[in-house]
């Protein structure tokens, strides 16, 4: 499996002071950190991009560049306080990333040099695992119960967790190093019925990994009856 590692990279660039500035202020670059810090990241992790201005004024703001130097996210702050950009980890968010920050009003805006740059490789998830009912009843009723079988791929280690997600709730069920679970699903009220989907939490390189979703089942909630 292809590893995926975030390489913090300082870079060391001149001062780029805007045109409009009049005032020659030089500002020191922003420095670009994340959080959480692993050695491995996957697809679905989250994580935050933060950008920092070590400087004792106010910001006007903040944006992250990708690795052509884009803009792809700017942040308003007018204030004290660091940048964020939260990311779902996927394979077209690998990339480099770096950041900076400005000061002065818009007509005389002063641009920190961009900081050190963050390098973002991305690996696959877990396989997804399948998603089956036990218990199929062309129609239900309510106070009717099914089971949700979850199944990881047989060849499958050292899972700590399933998952299970329906359109209005999330449950979790403590795995036995098994690689199939099953959960009793009580069909009570309207949440327990409509769109149901699992996965499992594999243990990797010391943490916890999230699989990719199974395909999802359908608890048809107009065809539940009354008794």
């Amino acid at each position: 499996m292809e590893q995926l590692f975030l390489v913090p990279i300082l870079v060391f660039l001149h001062a780029e002071i805007s045109p409009a500035s009049t005032a020659g202020e030089q500002l020191i670059s922003a420095q670009l950190s994340v959080n959480p810090s692993y050695r491995q990241y996957y697809e679905g992790d989250n994580i935050d991009l933060i950008c920092t201005a070590k400087i004792n004024k106010p910001v006007k703001g903040y944006r992250f560049f990708n690795e052509s130097k884009a803009v792809i996210h700017e942040m308003d702050l007018d204030g004290f306080g660091n940048g964020w950009l939260p990311v779902k980890v996927q394979k077209e968010k690998a990339g480099k990333y770096s950041c900076g920050y400005w000061t002065g009003e818009i007509d005389k805006e002063v641009r920190s040099p961009q900081s050190n740059i963050i390098t973002l490789q991305v690996t696959e998830a877990p396989k997804k695992p399948s998603l089956t009912l036990n218990h199929t009843l062309p129609q239900y009723k309510w106070g009717d119960s099914v089971n949700l079988v979850c199944s990881a791929p047989n060849e499958t280690k050292d899972i700590k967790e399933f998952q299970y997600y329906g359109d209005r709730q999330t449950i979790q069920a403590i795995s036995v190093d098994l690689v199939t679970d099953t959960y009793n699903l009580n069909i009570i009220e309207p949440k327990d019925t409509g769109n149901f989907m699992c996965a499992y939490i594999q243990l990797i390189s010391g943490r916890n990994v999230r699989s990719e979703k199974s395909d999802p089942v359908f608890i048809d909630p107009a065809g539940v009856r009354e008794e």
